[in-house]
């Protein structure tokens, strides 16, 4: 596992905690980029650093393959966009807004509150990589379906196996 040094212990982390570690992390490319592994048929992803209060994956994304509609349970994230391309289509819990579309390109750094709920696909012909920071580590997520007349309706909640393992599908 990738040792970063340790974050202060004495408060609750917050976002720039975790950005802090996602750059942190980006900066020590000798330490992850010789693990990562492009699976042209599913995404790839590690366990970089965990502690009871936040955990550092390293993803990788092939061509036309994301992630359906979900949300990170409690936990807040960054997501630091290491190369490649990634399409979001996203939306907020609490405020409701219809689903927008965003996209992640290289070098940048997306901030997921809880309440954010999202899917993540790369859309283009290359592989993406990117790095995700979790505070607390994920523990459950959510999955929805998106109708205009429901806005999300759950469809399950599973316990998360890794950030965001419980499915994968085609773009």
């Amino acid at each position: 596992m990738l040792h970063i040094p340790d974050l202060p212990d004495d408060r609750r982390l917050g976002i720039v905690d975790l950005q802090v570690m996602a750059r942190a992390i980006a900066g020590r490319v000798e330490r992850w980029r010789h693990i990562a592994r492009y699976d042209p048929h599913e995404r790839w992803f590690v366990q970089l650093y965990r502690t009871a209060d936040l955990e550092a994956w390293l993803l990788t994304w092939p061509a036309t393959r994301g992630i359906e509609l979900h949300d990170h349970g409690d936990s807040a994230a960054v997501v630091l966009a290491l190369d490649g391309e990634l399409v979001e289509h996203y939306t907020d819990l609490h405020a409701r807004p219809a689903l927008r579309r965003r996209r992640w390109t290289t070098g940048t750094m997306h901030t997921l509150t809880p309440g954010h709920v999202h899917d993540v696909h790369n859309d283009a012909e290359r592989p993406a990589t990117s790095i995700h920071v979790y505070a607390p580590p994920l523990s459950t997520m959510t999955f929805y379906d998106h109708r205009a007349q429901t806005f999300l309706s759950p469809l399950r909640t599973e316990p998360a196996r890794g950030p965001e393992r419980p499915a994968t599908v085609a773009s």
